[in-house]
């Protein structure tokens, strides 16, 4: 199934909000791990063994290339975040 252009749309403009409101701010680690944790828990795959071990938000997961590019993409920048936390704190 390919995804709409509207649910593209929607998919990359909610990533591109979520990353540009936590970096405004200035990111903890808390913030980090919290923000990585539900885009993972969103986009994680449904698998045979999915036991409740995390809740996963319903609907189809989109395998398009568009949508892996984004995870990629969105997954190099929670990398970036990471990387400039002051270890101090």
């Amino acid at each position: 199934m390919i995804p709409s252009k509207r649910f593209r749309a929607a998919l990359l403009i909610g990533s591109l909000v979520m990353l540009t409101v936590s970096h405004a701010k200035g990111d903890s680690l808390e913030e980090v791990a919290d923000d990585f944790w539900g885009w993972r828990a969103k986009y994680a795959p449904f698998t045979g063994d999915d036991v409740n071990r995390v809740e996963r938000p319903g609907g189809m997961r989109s395998w398009s290339k568009a949508s892996i590019e984004l995870r990629r993409k969105n997954l190099a920048e929670f990398e970036a975040r990471w990387k400039k936390l002051n270890p101090a704190q």
